[in-house]
């Protein structure tokens, strides 16, 4: 079967484009890092621009050497439409081919194994009714599902005030408290995200370079005050080095509200362990698209993302676990609802096309980390 480039797209160096055309996309990102980019010949065939690194380049110019189905990027890019590949109807391309390369699972759709699972699902199916044709805003409204609406016991503008979600939850009392046992200091965060959390690092713990682990606690709000001094109490004994809050009451309506950091799988899991029985009986919120560490769903993990990629548009990759994952979700349903008429067939072949990127789709985790679940 020949494999080619797809023949909505020209491939062209970026050395050769337009210098007006080359200067406003420097301006949103940097250029220096591509070789080329991929153009839709017709702005309306539903194709975007794709920029293309030095190695993708280097493959896609030999693709005639390349032209095996069971190579890892032959499959990606054809169900990407970066590529497509001839059969007896002529040459096709995206969600069509997915059968063609043995990946089609009609049951993918019917396994939800959790209720971390069950509402990671639920977010895709509502993510499905939106009438959003920008991979972006849809991204974004798959990362936020989940989040509850403002109690109607609160004004709105208190909801809004800074640290009225830290107060509400006594955090720090208990932090200093309990600063005999560990050394907690504030961490200054960025001003975009001050406004939403407050962070915490242990004395003399360093955070660059290393892969973050994440702990996420999510029982009701409501339900954290009369937890809290043992929460900080188990987290100022164990292996973490960050945590972080949501500062105001509106900020404690996301799931993710509170997040624990740690440099090893090993010291998150031995952690969460001895959160478990205080946790115990909690109402589960639930953190979409983490990985569950009891059958409730109040305490899951995420790690950051895989480093490196081979073709880029407004994916990148210095971004956190649930985002990588609504980036990829969104740019796959958008790509199937431009062949599939059928929700579940697009939500089937978004968990295909996730699964091929090395995430379990069951336990919202890299396929490596499955195991160490079991």
């Amino acid at each position: 079967m020949s494999i080619r480039i797809n023949s909505g797209y020209e491939l062209k160096e970026i050395n050769k484009l337009d210098e007006a055309y080359r200067k406003s996309l420097s301006a949103v990102v940097d250029v220096s890092d591509y070789e080329a980019c991929l153009l839709p010949k017709d702005p309306s065939n539903g194709l975007t621009i794709k920029l293309v690194d030095h190695h993708t380049f280097s493959f896609l110019q030999n693709l005639n050497e390349q032209n095996d189905l069971e190579h890892k990027s032959v499959k990606h890019f054809i169900l990407d439409r970066i590529l497509e590949i001839e059969t007896e109807k002529g040459f096709i391309t995206g969600p069509e081919a997915i059968g063609l390369l043995g990946q089609y699972d009609q049951n993918t759709n019917n396994l939800a194994l959790s209720y971390i699972d069950k509402i990671s699902r639920e977010a895709i199916d509502y993510g499905l009714q939106l009438k959003i044709d920008d991979a972006l805003s849809l991204s974004a409204r798959l990362y936020f599902y989940n989040r509850r609406p403002y109690p109607p016991f609160i004004a709105k503008e208190h909801a809004s005030n800074t640290n009225s979600g830290l107060d509400f939850l006594g955090i720090e009392d208990a932090v200093k408290q309990l600063n005999h046992r560990c050394n907690w200091k504030t961490q200054k965060l960025p001003d975009e995200y001050d406004v939403v959390w407050k962070s915490w690092k242990k004395s003399g713990e360093k955070s660059g370079g290393i892969e973050k682990y994440k702990l996420y606690i999510s029982c009701l709000y409501e339900e954290i005050p009369i937890l809290i001094d043992g929460i900080v109490k188990t987290l100022s004994d164990g292996d973490c080095y960050q945590f972080k809050l949501g500062r105001r009451i509106i900020d404690l309506m996301r799931p993710d509200y509170f997040i624990v950091y740690f440099k090893s799988f090993e010291g998150m899991r031995k952690t969460a362990n001895t959160l478990m029985p205080l946790l115990d009986g909690t109402t589960p919120h639930g953190v979409p698209f983490t990985c569950p560490l009891n059958e409730a769903g109040t305490l899951s993990w995420g790690i950051d993302p895989p480093k490196g990629g081979k073709v880029s548009g407004w994916m990148t990759d210095d971004l956190s676990w649930r985002i990588w994952i609504t980036n990829r979700l969104a740019t796959s349903i958008l790509n199937a609802k431009q062949s599939l008429n059928d929700n579940a067939a697009i939500k089937n072949f978004a968990l295909q096309r996730l699964e091929m990127d090395g995430i379990n789709i069951q336990q919202w985790c890299r396929q490596k980390h499955a195991k160490d679940m079991e």
